[in-house]
């Protein structure tokens, strides 16, 4: 028999397997928020979360997950007095059943007002799902909140998956420190209003509440099913030979993905491609291809502009664009140019120069692709044009052309 009819009936193997079968009705458990891919869409957690905390909608819970959350928030931080306006001892007094919450108010993702004489209270919650903040985001919100509720109580929650084990508040003003809160709080919050509030709620809203959980916990919190793990494991003792053919091709994914990011900006007559490779994509919009910032010292990129948007493909697979500013060319001239654009860069999106010379500043940064969806762009049918609309939909284009601009001026 030869090699190649070998592997191929290891491959067969595998597909005929009952295991196999079983394992993907348990990993395919139906969820209304997977299927809509929602588990990584920060919009939509805020609109389910908002629903929750809003005390007259129709989940029946009034204001309980509202202040659940809020406790749950300041349960590590009650102890500082001096940068915490609202304590836990606080919220015994709160009546928030009174209390909006908005979406979107002056770009805040969510925010809860109790407009009450005796009860003036109001949280801005900042909500971040796998991406970071930018553009200083939580300094400016606070200054906006400052000036127009002088005489309310503030809290102020910077919530993502990211700040798990982060134990320290986040400040962003003298007076002004945003609470770190983890996803995995918000499912301890969930998982406590499922246990004394199911009763109250009717079922569809029960079982809404329920999917969110479970995506939570799959999606990011990443707890894995005892069950589906003894499975994976017995379905690799038995396919060993087939499961590794599929693991060896799959190493090539990134070379491949880096070839398509690569021909869908060839391909696109509004971006010029610079020197790259399949690791290291790096392009410009021709809208910024400007004299004024041809003044970059030509190094590994065989190029002397100053501004590019850079495409890291090695990590992981989590594809991120960044912003960068390269080296300038050894004259004062250009050296104070290059300062003029990292003093945008600092006012814009709070990035502080490490005062390396010969370092590439990265001053700003969105993720593209997560390891969820890396190979789904790999098998699509048209993988360039999966990746050119993410990377328009990243607003990373507009982003550097605004920069741009704001030099040039």
């Amino acid at each position: 028999m030869t090699e190649l009819s070998e592997q191929q009936q290891h491959l067969e193997k595998l597909l005929l397997s009952e295991d196999l079968e079983e394992l993907t009705l348990k990993a395919n458990k139906f969820n209304i928020f997977n299927v809509l891919k929602l588990q990584n869409a920060e919009i939509r957690h805020s609109n389910f979360l908002s629903w929750l905390m809003t005390p007259y909608e129709n989940h029946g819970l009034r204001d309980y997950f509202l202040k659940e959350f809020l406790k749950e928030a300041l349960k590590r931080f009650s102890c500082h007095k001096d940068k915490i306006e609202v304590l836990l001892k606080d919220l015994a007094f709160l009546n928030l059943d009174n209390a909006e919450v908005k979406r979107e108010f002056q770009n805040i993702d969510i925010f809860i007002v109790c407009p009450a004489t005796t009860n003036k209270f109001l949280c801005i919650i900042e909500n971040k799902v796998w991406t970071s903040e930018h553009d200083d985001q939580l300094r400016r919100y606070a200054k906006v909140i400052k000036q127009k509720y002088c005489n309310y109580k503030k809290l102020y929650i910077y919530l993502s998956p990211e700040v798990e084990n982060n134990f320290s508040l986040i400040e962003k003003e003298p007076d002004v420190f945003y609470i770190p809160m983890s996803y995995r709080q918000v499912y301890d919050v969930i998982t406590k209003v499922l246990k004394f509030k199911s009763k109250y709620m009717n079922n569809e809203i029960r079982i809404f509440i329920e999917q969110y959980k479970g995506m939570i916990e799959r999606n990011i919190m990443k707890i894995k099913d005892k069950e589906l793990v003894e499975l994976c494991r017995k379905i690799y003792r038995e396919n060993q030979m087939a499961i590794n053919l599929i693991i060896d091709d799959l190493k090539n994914a990134s070379e491949d993905i880096g070839n398509a990011l690569i021909e869908s900006i060839k391909r696109d007559n509004n971006l010029i491609l610079e020197d790259s490779d399949t690791e290291w994509i790096r392009f410009i919009p021709k809208s910024i291809d400007n004299k004024e910032l041809n003044f970059a010292e030509s190094d590994w990129v065989d190029s002397n502009k100053i501004l590019m948007i850079e495409i890291n493909n090695k990590s992981n697979q989590n594809i991120c664009a960044d912003i960068i500013i390269r080296q300038a060319e050894n004259t004062a001239e250009a050296i104070s140019k290059r300062d003029k654009l990292l003093k945008i860069a600092n006012e814009r999106f709070g990035y502080k120069s490490k005062n390396k010379k010969y370092s590439y500043a990265h001053i700003f940064s969105i993720p593209l692709v997560n390891p969820e969806h890396y190979y789904d762009i790999l098998l699509s049918n048209d993988s360039e044009k999966q990746l050119q609309e993410l990377i328009y939909n990243s607003n990373i284009i507009k982003t550097i052309e605004n920069l741009a601009n704001e030099f040039c001026k």
